[in-house]
This record gives C-alpha cells, structure tokens and sequence, in this order.
C-alpha cells in the first residue's frame, strides 16, 4: 500500500512539475477576421505553449478568465487533443461553446481587458496574466515564445511560433469629426525601425518615422464641407515586417435628424408586451418633422459617456422609418435576436439616461431620469415639448397627449429661463414640496424643501449649463430643464 502511494505522488509531483513549464502565449480576444473555428467562426482564441523537453497532457487542468474563480472550467479528460507535446503549441477557443469540441472553453474573453489564468487541480496557478483593451484582430504575446516580453502583434500566429519583428499601430481605424485641426495619437509597438506615409492632403502625420516602440501623432488639417464621410489610409512599413495600414475616416457635415425621446418606461409589468410577447422597458421616438426619419445607423445608449453603445441595423428601413409626426418604440430588453427594434441594454428603475447619437460626435437627443415606478411610463408633457411628467395611463406608439392624468401634471411655472441668480417657481399650492437640481449627468447638485406656493431657488453658484428640475409632493411631481447662464 505504502509502494502505490508513493508511486502515485511522484506520477502527481513529476506531473505538476510538468505542468508548470506551461505558459500563455499567445491570445486574441476580438476576433473579427483573423482565423475561424472548426465550425467556420470567429472566436475569441487562447495559445498555450509548452516550452519544456516532455508532452504536457492539460486534461483536468482549470481555465478561468477571473483569477478570483481559478477553477472556473475544467478541461475535459479522455481525448488526445489535450496533449501538448514538447515544444509545441495548443489553441484553445474562448467562445463558450464547449459542445463544439474538447478545445472550447466555457467562457468568451473581453475585448475591454480581463484576466486569463491556468491552475492545477489544487487550484495552484500554473501561469496568469492581467490584460488591458484589445483591438480588433491584433493579439497580443510572448516575444520570442515563453519569454516574460509581452507586445501586440498585428500579424497572428495561432498554433505557431510567435514572429521575431513585429511591427504594430494601436489603434488601426479611427472616425474623426468633419471639423479640422483634430488630432489622434498611434502606438507603435515595434522592434525594428519604420516609417509613416499618408497619401491625401488633408491629414499630416509627425514624425513621419521612428525606431522600436514609439508613436506618432495624426492631425487632420482640414474640415469636410460635405455631408459625406471621407476615408484614407495611413501605411506603417518597416523591415522584415508586412505593411501596416490604419483606417481614417473623417465624417461628413452631420444632418441631424428631427427625432425626440418623447416617452419611456423602466418598470413594464403589466402594459404592453413586445413582439415576443414579453413585458420589457421601452422607449418611444418622435419625429417632430416633415420628412420620414430613418434611424437605421443610429446610435442610442443608456450611458452618456458610451455614446456608440448600440447601433440600429440599416437593413430594414421599412422597420426603421418614422413617418412625419409619427411614433416608433424600441424594446430596450438586451435581447437583440428578437428583432432590429431590440437594444442591446435595458433601463432601470432606479434612474440613468437615454441617448441618442448620430456620431460619436453629433448628439441628437439625451435625457437623464430619477427613479421610475411600475407600469408609469416618463414622457414630454406635449409630444416633441420640453417638459417631462408622469403618465399613468402610458401612450406607447401615440401622442402623449392621450395619456395626461392631472394626478400626474401639475401647474407650474418657471422663470426667468434662462436664470443668473435666482429661479422662481409659480405653483397652485401650498402643500410640502421638495425642489432638486440635477446637471445633465444626473447628479444632484442642489435641493431644498417648502411649503410656500411661490418658492425660490439660489442657483448663483451652480456652473453655467443645463439643468433638470424636480418639483415633487405627495400628489405629484413635475420636471423641466432651464439655463444657467
């Protein structure tokens, strides 16, 4: 008895010794057209590497893309695939797709940075890594093999040795305002010398060559008079690298379009189900205009500073057409496979904001909102207007006009708008009522209780700038926007 555990811990020692030769190679965590799956995909990618002089069998080892759960997933036991011999190198794929096959994982990595990780059974870590945002198509490495230099390389090597010279610019596209004199700064991750050529009048580059890593700034010397975007192509060569090319696309004039958030809700339960018949958050759009408004190209987000969130497809523009004066809703449920008028986020009850965008650059419409109760939508007290109140008999796909409940609207009147000093507030009663300043973000930045009917509010000391009003009481609660001046 005593021979067979002996035996047995020195097969344990000497394989976890093994083991422990296994590195992170190699990995691409946004994969749009690098290499494909056994399925034809394009999936998320892991290279292990196994530098030692014996065959490294990772059966049984974990995976994990979150150090603080090393044993996230196991790799399955009982198939070939899983050995590594000496040498040699092992892609696994990072798509949560483990009924594909042995070397599919049970997890999708981010393309914004996480971590990557290898234990053994003990949960001792074998080999792990912390990375920052990745960039489509460009993985990042070991150079050369094994070694602790990590760098980005624009030219893969999934299954195979990482290459000696790499050359690489970060970012490789860029979409620039139509507006002149923007610049953009490019990394050059590199180990050889290179050079920097543009072929259009209307961008500068500077330096226009450098040696190993480095950077070089672009700056755009004219503005785009025309509503049509420009491109260009910016080329970094360098020896015994392939040409790289960055993408630059300098937008057009913006046409903003005649759309208004006009109403919402963040707390559906029971008043109107989508084309799934599911009850989720909507938000409903109007076209103040004259002209149909196609929002296919749209960007629309419930993050202010994530202005390109969610991009409506422009493949259905009999879907995506609002007619002049009419009304679309869009399903904010996170679940885009039910159609194109699904987002990719939902709203919550406890407050955020809606926006949305033309470009990056061009904002059409935003709003932030408080807390939202059940089956009460938010909307413009008249459709396309300014001022913002609840409706409990919610008016989805229709004006608002149809649902104002006077337990919801109350009279009252603000001035002067735009305000320096002081704004005053005219209401029709002099129950308790609690007045808020919210900025465009949503943060709270002044507040005071009365019970007066005409109060006032000291805004002396707030920025210049938008701001949202909140009047509530224990019967209602009105919203408007004024101007700091």
């Amino acid at each position: 008895m005593k021979s067979i555990s002996l035996s047995l811990l020195i097969s344990f020692i000497s394989f976890f010794t093994v083991a422990q030769s296994l590195v992170i190679n190699e990995f691409l965590a946004s994969n749009n057209n690098d290499i494909i799956d056994n399925y034809g995909e394009y999936e998320d990618w892991i290279e292990l590497y196994n530098p030692g002089a014996s065959a490294i069998n990772i059966a049984g080892l974990y995976i994990t893309d979150d150090l603080n759960s090393p044993l996230l997933y196991q790799m399955p036991v009982g198939n070939d695939s899983t050995i590594i011999q000496a040498g040699e190198f092992l892609v696994l794929w990072a798509d949560k797709d483990t009924e594909q096959g042995v070397l599919h994982i049970d997890f999708k990595l981010s393309g914004s940075g996480e971590q990557i990780g290898i234990f053994d059974a003990m949960g001792n870590a074998i080999d792990s890594l912390s990375f920052g945002a990745q960039n489509s198509d460009i993985s990042y490495g070991r150079s050369p093999d094994g070694s602790n230099n990590w760098v980005f390389f624009s030219e893969t090597t999934p299954g195979a040795s990482n290459i000696n010279y790499y050359l690489t610019p970060s970012p490789i596209a860029y979409s620039f305002p139509n507006t002149a004199n923007n610049s953009l700064l490019i990394t050059v991750t590199a180990n050889v010398s290179w050079d920097v050529t543009s072929a259009v009048s209307w961008l500068s580059v500077n330096p226009s060559s450098g040696i190993n890593d480095g950077s070089f700034t672009i700056t755009v010397t004219e503005a785009n008079t025309s509503e049509n975007s420009r491109n260009a192509i910016i080329s970094l060569s360098g020896s015994n690298v392939s040409t790289q090319e960055i993408n630059i696309t300098q937008l057009g004039v913006p046409v903003i379009p005649t759309l208004v958030i006009n109403e919402f809700m963040a707390n559906n339960n029971s008043t109107i189900t989508d084309n799934a018949g599911e009850y989720d958050d909507w938000i409903e759009l109007y076209n103040y205009g004259s002209n149909p408004v196609n929002i296919g190209g749209l960007y629309f987000t419930d993050d202010l500073s994530n202005p390109l969130k969610f991009q409506i497809s422009d493949l259905y523009p009999d879907t995506t057409t609002i007619a002049a004066g009419g009304f679309l809703l869009l399903w904010a449920d996170d679940d885009t496979e039910q159609g194109v008028l699904h987002t990719n986020f939902k709203l919550s009850n406890n407050g955020e904001q809606i926006g949305i965008y033309y470009s990056q650059f061009s904002k059409i419409d935003t709003l932030s909102y408080l807390e939202q109760f059940a089956d009460t939508s938010y909307g413009l007290t008249w459709d396309g207007g300014n001022d913002w109140t609840f409706f409990s008999s919610p008016t989805p796909g229709y004006s608002n006009s149809l649902g104002i409940n006077k337990n919801y609207l109350t009279a009252i009147n603000t001035y002067p708008n735009p305000a320096t000093n002081t704004l005053f507030l005219q209401t029709n009663d002099n129950k308790q009522k609690i007045i808020q300043v919210f900025n465009t973000q949503g943060e709270l930045v002044l507040s005071k209780t009365s019970n007066l009917k005409n109060p006032d509010l000291k805004i002396k000391n707030l920025s210049k700038g938008i701001y949202h009003l909140s009047v509530t009481s224990e019967t209602y609660r009105y919203t408007s926007k004024f101007i700091k001046l």
